[in-house]
């Protein structure tokens, strides 16, 4: 399962990158928005974690731009800032799931074991 972490903090994503990593997940991360859609315009992800934050344009809106190529892609929200509104955005706009930050790996690791179960991995 191929996953793209997008993230302008380093070392939450180096945390990411290498709590995949070490569970048998391709990551490839990036530091922005602009970053994350050329990545993911260019290369097949089967699960794409973003950080509602970002410096370019938030997650909300990243997740309308990924929408708008690919209706498969399994998409995952976090934010630090737990608000009724900006879940129900990120599921307006096309998320799957919203994880609050601290980040739990074990919610994590839940989930993408629930994602090779129930949905279908088509990256390579």
């Amino acid at each position: 399962m191929k996953i793209l972490v997008i993230d302008d903090d380093d070392i939450s994503l180096k945390m990411f990158k290498n709590a995949l990593e070490l569970n048998g997940y391709k990551c490839k991360p990036c530091r922005s928005s602009t970053e994350g859609i050329f990545e993911f315009e260019n290369s097949a992800y089967d699960v794409i974690f973003t950080d509602y934050t970002l410096p370019d344009i938030n997650g909300i809106e990243l997740i309308k731009r990924i929408r708008k190529f690919d209706s498969r892609a399994y998409i995952v929200l976090f934010s630090g800032n737990f608000e009724n509104d900006l879940v129900n955005r990120a599921f307006s706009s096309g998320a799957n799931e919203y994880i609050e930050k601290p980040i739990s790996w074990k919610k994590v690791n839940d989930l993408l074991c629930n994602i090779k179960e129930n949905f279908q991995v088509v990256a390579v």
